[in-house]
């Protein structure tokens, strides 16, 4: 036990060792008096079965067999016996026998006393142990009551510590739960920035669908300022148009998965709450089990000391060590009668009762206590049952208050998804208050940018996937416009070896014309000039907003190559399949809930890296040969316009050609005619008279200077339009140049995009088996939400019924708490009569070490008085032997005198005989007398 100490250990195995002694003292003593008794009978035994042979009354003094060496030693054995006390007779044939066991008593008397002066020694030995060990009993005492002050301390520590630990627990739980809605509102977020962008594409898309409509409606406008404008925004026509394809063809598909992704979002964090609420249940419970758990530990330990540290079972040993008489009394009860005691050996009888009787109350008392520690331990036996009931029922009623949360929580988050509906539904007819709210989210949610930016990802890869079918049918609409253009050139490659053929007939009509402009003023002249000029610069300017536009390009699609590489792995693996991984990754962490989270990042990063890898390079390959292509387009658009624009221009000149043409043989014709005239001299002079009305010859003369003035200029004008036609010839030329180099480098772009076509068309039959697996996993996906409906329900149903136990729990409740504060009340009570059992306990300690001081005085007594009473015993055991021989000797008198009697019957049988026979002679002589007288 934990009130007894090492010095209290020994001191009950030396206990244990004396109660041994004296118990083989007291069997040596009883050994020894029936020995020595059976020594003193055997004698006389065979004395009297020798008289009985010898015949009647043989002595043992009249023996004729006897020696000097016998006599002497039945003389000296004989002293001895009367010395001792035994004076029965003695024959000779035992007489060795009796000296032999004569020895061996003398022996046992003198090993008898020695080890009662031993046994004396050592209880004067234990007597002073037991004074010596008192103050060690009290400072264990003591040394108890500190450990047990100390044991309560760090159970209240252990307590307050699992307490805050457990508090720490919930908080962290309560803000994971937070970060978990916050994430959830940012994915939301997220989801109207992307529907936003997709709107702000639409009206993008819009917008250049207007500046297509005004580029129709003014066709001869500048055309380098509309392609700069759409370069400057980083789209085309053809990305629009795709765009709007993808976002009309997906919107069905992407609505559905986002439908599916709140509703498993809304489960997901139904199903947290419920988790939480059911740890928190769980955290209660444990801590009440832990505080019962311990309260049992206490009530089991406090049972098992009693006031001042010490063990029932010690306590117990020490009163019944005390209360053990001497084995010397229990010896002289077994030997000694109450009528044969003395005066002295009454009086100490009587003490030795009163002492009895007094350790019989203190026995009683200590019953009395055991046995209402007994009660106590079956009481508390029964509060743990009712405990133990209590929790059971507190589980219940908990699973029920919790299933029946739930259900609230299930009704209040579909009113709540319900009211999100509609505010969508409103939120979608606003588009400009979307716009600003998605500006302001952009600039509020700074810490979301990787989300953003796999959004927008995701959404380039969708517009990728689209642009390659796009492409490839584009591709085979360019082979085709490939063939008619290689027919166009070659066409004009024939037309403008006939301009060079005709370059005669243009000297001979631009000659023409210089001289039927003469007539014109000279600033119509200066403007005929300009015009011509303006159309070598318009060429140069074309030519350079083409080698713009390629630059331009060239930097958008170095941009978006670096767009693309600066984003993160995981940004890729969420863009490539993201709305079928979120239905994947919930019912993962469903299944994976309560691993730990370290191993699975790590277990998630060693699969990812390769996986992230390969996506990585196959969007950078993709987007690189999309990008190429995108480019390669826009450049055969560019040659394109370029080639409509030459062709345009061809067939302006033909047409100025043959007007020109025609003007000429008119004028050659009729150089001079009156409209002609009458026009000339109307521009000078600014009136309109007619030639017919009467004209000089000064007025002829004036007029056929003026042609010969205009004649000469139309020269000079001839002239200067041969050296542009021949600056004309020489751009042309280099211009058809460029265009063969670009036909040829087409040429090989179509065929290295033929043999890309080929790879495209084998990663697109792999998308599609990719994306019919996905497809079965959304099917697969979509059974499992089913089943996980299903049990929601089953959960609303447990929930009812878990309500209605409630109400019956804490009716329970109610009167377990009532209860609870009448055990209380009887705690104290019992707790008040502990301390009144204490008192007694230390007045009984009190009386105790009374009654051993007095014990020590009575053991001398009892030791003297044991020496006298083994003296009177001898003398007791002397008569007893005395007795017995008289007793033989009596019965062989008797025997004897029955003897005599049966001779005595016998004589007075004959007496009796020789009577009867006397008679009947006397009769016969009387007869015999009668006949004689008669």
């Amino acid at each position: 036990g934990r009130g007894k100490g090492p010095k209290d250990l020994n001191f009950t195995t030396f206990k244990e060792k004396e109660q041994g002694k004296r118990k083989n003292t007291l069997l040596l003593l009883v050994v020894v008096k029936c020995f020595s008794f059976f020594l003193v009978l055997f004698p006389f035994s065979l004395n009297v079965v020798k008289f009985k042979s010898f015949g009647p009354f043989p002595l043992p003094w009249k023996s004729p067999i006897m020696g000097y060496e016998t006599e002497s030693i039945y003389k000296s054995l004989r002293s001895t016996l009367d010395e001792l006390g035994y004076h029965q007779a003695l024959s000779f044939d035992s007489l060795y026998l009796v000296k032999a066991l004569v020895a061996d008593l003398i022996q046992t008397t003198q090993s008898l006393k020695h080890y009662k002066e031993l046994s004396q020694k050592t209880l004067s030995k234990c007597n002073e142990l037991e004074v010596g060990l008192q103050p060690y009993k009290e400072d264990n005492a003591r040394l108890v009551q500190e450990c047990n002050r100390l044991h309560k301390k760090l159970i209240a520590q252990k307590d307050n510590h699992e307490d805050a630990q457990k508090e720490l627990k919930f908080k962290l739980r309560q803000s994971e739960s937070e970060k978990e809605s916050l994430e959830f509102n940012t994915g939301e977020l997220t989801a109207r920035l992307a529907d936003v962008e997709k709107e702000c594409l639409k009206k993008n898309q819009r917008i250049h669908e207007l500046q297509n409509v005004i580029l129709k409606r003014h066709p001869h406008r500048n055309l380098t300022s509309s392609k700069s404008t759409w370069g400057g925004k980083g789209d085309s026509a053809v990305t629009f148009e795709s765009k709007l394809k993808a976002s009309t063809s997906l919107d069905s598909t992407v609505h559905l998965l986002k439908q599916a992704d709140s509703n498993t979002k809304a489960l997901r964090g139904e199903v947290k709450e419920l988790q939480q609420r059911l740890d928190n249940k769980e955290y209660v419970i444990d801590n009440l089990q832990t505080k019962l758990n311990t309260r049992n530990t206490e009530i089991t330990r406090l049972t098992s000391l009693l006031e001042g540290g010490r063990p029932v079972a010690a306590v117990i040993q020490d009163h019944t060590g005390d209360t053990v008489t001497h084995p010397t009394c229990i010896q002289s009860q077994m030997f000694c009668t109450c009528n044969d005691k003395p005066a002295a050996a009454q009086a100490q009888g009587c003490r030795f009762t009163c002492l009895e009787q007094r350790n019989s109350q203190l026995e009683k008392k200590l019953k009395e206590c055991l046995r209402r520690q007994h009660d106590a331990m079956q009481h508390a036996l029964r509060l743990s049952d009712k405990n133990k009931m209590l929790e059971v029922r507190l589980k219940s009623v908990e699973q029920s208050k919790d299933s029946e949360k739930a259900s609230k929580d299930m009704t209040e988050l579909q009113n709540k998804i319900s009211s999100l509906t509609k505010l969508i539904e409103d939120l979608r007819k606003e588009n400009q208050n979307q716009q600003n709210q998605g500006r302001y989210t952009k600039t509020s949610l700074t810490t979301s940018k990787s989300e953003r930016e796999s959004v927008q990802l995701r959404e380039k890869v969708e517009d990728y996937k689209i642009l390659e079918k796009d492409l490839m049918s584009e591709i085979d609409r360019l082979e085709r416009e490939n063939t008619l253009q290689k027919t166009y050139i070659t066409e004009l490659e024939y037309k403008l070896l006939q301009c060079l053929n005709s370059k005669e007939d243009l000297e001979r009509a631009v000659k023409v014309k210089d001289a039927l402009r003469r007539d014109s003023k000279e600033q119509e002249v200066g403007g005929g000039g300009g015009t011509v000029t303006s159309t070598t610069c318009d060429t140069e300017h074309r030519f350079e907003g083409l080698i713009k536009e390629r630059d331009h390009y060239q930097k958008e699609y170095a941009f978006i190559v670096d767009k693309l590489t600066a984003i993160p792995l995981r940004t890729h693996t969420v863009s490539r399949e993201l709305p079928l991984n979120n239905l994947s990754n919930l019912i993962l962490e469903r299944d994976e809930y309560q691993r730990q989270s370290e191993s699975l990042q790590h277990v998630s990063d060693n699969r990812s890296d390769t996986v992230h890898c390969e996506l990585k390079r196959r969007l950078s390959d993709q987007g690189q040969e999309i990008s190429h292509l995108k480019h390669k387009y826009k450049l055969l658009e560019q040659e394109y316009a370029d080639m409509s624009s030459l062709k345009t221009k061809y067939k302006f000149l033909e047409e100025e050609y043959r007007r020109e043409k025609a003007g000429f043989t008119s004028s050659r014709q009729e150089p001079f005619t009156r409209d002609e005239e009458t026009d000339m001299s109307a521009r000078r002079r600014g009136g309109s008279p007619n030639i017919g009305t009467g004209v000089d010859l000064d007025t002829y003369l004036n007029l056929q200077e003026e042609r010969d003035r205009l004649y000469a200029s139309n020269v000079k004008l001839q002239e200067e339009k041969a050296e542009l036609l021949s600056r004309l010839k020489r751009v042309q030329i280099d211009a058809c140049s460029m265009n063969e180099d670009r036909i040829r480098s087409l040429e090989s772009e179509r065929c290295h995009l033929i043999s890309k076509q080929t790879e495209l068309n084998s990663r697109l039959g792999e998308l599609e088996e990719e994306n019919r697996g996905l497809k079965r996993k959304l099917y697969v996906h979509e059974n499992e939400l089913s089943e996980e409906r299903n049990s929601l329900n089953s959960i609303r149903r447990v929930q009812e019924q878990t309500d209605q136990a409630l109400l019956s729990f804490r009716k329970t409740h109610d009167n377990l708490e009532s209860q609870i504060r009448e055990l209380k009340d009887q705690n104290c009570r019992l707790d008040a009569e502990k301390d009144s059992l204490v008192t007694q306990v230390e007045s009984l300690r009190e009386d105790n070490a009374r009654m051993r001081s007095c014990m020590m005085s009575l053991d001398g007594q009892k030791d003297s008085i044991l020496m006298t009473l083994d003296s009177k015993i001898d003398l007791i055991s002397r008569l007893e032997r005395d007795m017995c021989s008289k007793d033989s000797k009596i019965e062989q008198l008797e025997d004897r005198i029955a003897k005599f009697k049966t001779t005595v019957d016998e004589t007075l049988n004959l007496n009796k005989r020789t009577e009867r026979e006397l008679k009947l002679a006397n009769s016969e002589v009387e007869r015999l007398k009668v006949e004689l007288n008669n």
